[in-house]
């Protein structure tokens, strides 16, 4: 074997990344291989079945069919091959459900019982436990076997509170750094967030609000630690201005701050929350909130913007953003039709060094539903189909009386081509296409109007290279 071969860092990515048919096959045949390739299967588990299967076949036993149980009590000769590989899983996504084969809680309980001083997964990082809504609260002391020192992430979707399994996270995974809350499940109770607040190494949380209580005991149980490092909101809730027992959160570690749900909750809850270090924001909302962004988060440290608007906007409404003079990374999702004037101010209000994205949601779905866009086809042919108002490939009018054939600008049409185009990289051909428009058309309106197509585009031509060395280093665009 050449010597290169015989290097973590060059066969991990090399088997990482090789098909589902291949990594069996070398775990099989390749002794020098063979570990490594074990590591890589057993990674990222989605049941324990595999891992149950490891014991001798004896011992168990299917209940109606769905549920995987013991006949006996374990010995220690069972637990040979099952603690080989039960090192292994770094992930697991635990669902236990009537309808698929599963572990039984009965089950989980015998491996806990014969593992009290030790977790059975020593390596386990990720959990995702997902229970159904029948089951007995007591069942859960057979979850706990799964916990461990090394779990970092945990995602509780509990369809009901379970505190004897939460009474226990802090006590076995005192490094907790991330924790998800199921949406609709009422775990922000004092008692439960006393709970979970035993765990100081908590650095990221996503909690769902469903009410006002729970956006108090949330802002109660965020405020117990000055370390949270993100914090995404899933708000569901109107939010009043006043009323709240924790009025005003100062999170002096925060990083990176996520919402969804109402489109109102921004302007309700960005000014509750201070935080000097903010460098991430994604939010959905109405045309102000670039006004409440401009007010309340700080200019010097923000980088990443991502904007969801629900209303008609214009660049009027967005140039408080300007302010923010340190982003290299802003996303506007608009919902909305854009003037000729608003997204060529749009385009050239940033500097073309940064990582600009507009989606223009309502835009891209008309035009890559109702005209087909190929790679063929230009950018004049687009332009010319929807200013005329059909085409030979256009659609009938049956099917365009729900959607009517929206107007697009060129500028539009040389955003949207794009998006919709992931690949179409033919910049050369754009420019030909530009210029053959305004050759057929010399008045100064005209061309004026291309040639605003053509310096977004170009904006663009840039955005996609700098994406591209970005993906090269492996960092996130």
């Amino acid at each position: 074997m050449h010597q290169c071969l015989q290097t973590y860092d060059t066969l991990w990515p090399i088997l990482r990344h090789s098909d589902d048919r291949t990594l069996p096959a070398v775990a099989r045949t390749c002794h020098a291989l063979s570990d490594l390739a074990l590591d890589i299967l057993w990674e990222n588990q989605t049941s324990l079945l595999n891992l149950l299967r490891c014991f001798p076949i004896d011992i168990l036993t299917l209940v109606d069919g769905k549920r995987l149980d013991f006949t006996r009590n374990l010995l220690p000769n069972d637990w040979e091959r099952f603690q080989r590989h039960a090192s292994r899983i770094k992930s697991l996504e635990l669902t236990i459900s009537s309808h698929i084969p599963h572990v039984g809680f009965r089950a989980l309980q015998a491996l806990a019982m014969c593992r009290i001083s030790m977790p059975i997964l020593p390596s386990l990082r990720t959990l995702d436990v997902l229970t159904p809504s029948d089951y007995n609260e007591g069942d859960a002391f057979g979850l706990c076997v799964l916990l461990g020192p090394t779990l970092q992430k945990l995602v509780l979707r509990f369809s009901v509170p379970s505190r004897d399994f939460i009474a226990f996270v802090p006590q076995f995974s005192p490094n907790l750094l991330h924790i998800e809350l199921l949406h609709g499940l009422d775990m922000l109770n004092p008692r439960i967030c006393r709970m979970l607040s035993a765990c100081r190494h908590l650095r990221h949380i996503t909690v769902p609000i469903d009410s006002v209580r729970q956006l108090d005991a949330a802002f109660g149980w965020l405020s117990c630690s000055n370390n949270w490092t993100s914090i995404n909101l899933d708000v569901n809730t109107s939010v009043p201005l006043s009323g709240l027992t924790h009025g005003f959160l100062h999170l002096s570690a925060l990083e990176e701050l996520r919402m969804s749900g109402q489109a109102s909750a921004p302007a309700s809850i960005v000014p509750r929350l201070s935080s000097p270090s903010l460098r991430h924001f994604q939010a959905c909302g109405y045309a102000n909130i670039g006004h409440i962004l401009m007010r309340y988060l700080n200019h010097d440290t923000l980088d990443a913007l991502n904007i969801r608007l629900l209303r008609a906007v214009t660049f009027e409404d967005l140039r408080h953003l300007y302010r923010f003079h340190k982003l290299t990374s802003l996303t506007l999702d608009l919902l909305c039709m854009l003037s000729d004037s608003n997204l060529q101010a749009m385009i050239t209000t940033w500097p073309s060094s940064q990582i600009l994205h507009i989606l223009c949601s309502v835009l891209l779905r008309r035009l890559a539903e109702t005209y087909k866009i190929s790679a063929s086809r230009s950018m004049h042919d687009v332009y010319q189909i929807q200013s005329v108002g059909r085409g030979a490939s256009d659609p009938g009018p049956e099917d365009t009386q729900d959607h009517p054939l929206p107007k697009f600008t060129p500028s539009e049409v040389a955003i949207l081509l794009y998006y919709v185009l992931p690949d179409w990289t033919n910049f050369d051909g754009i420019r030909g296409d530009i210029q053959e428009s305004s050759e057929r058309d010399k008045s100064s309106e005209t061309v004026r109007r291309w040639h605003e197509a053509w310096t977004a585009l170009k904006a663009l031509r840039i955005v996609r290279r700098r994406e591209r060395e970005l993906q090269l280093m492996g960092a996130e665009p």
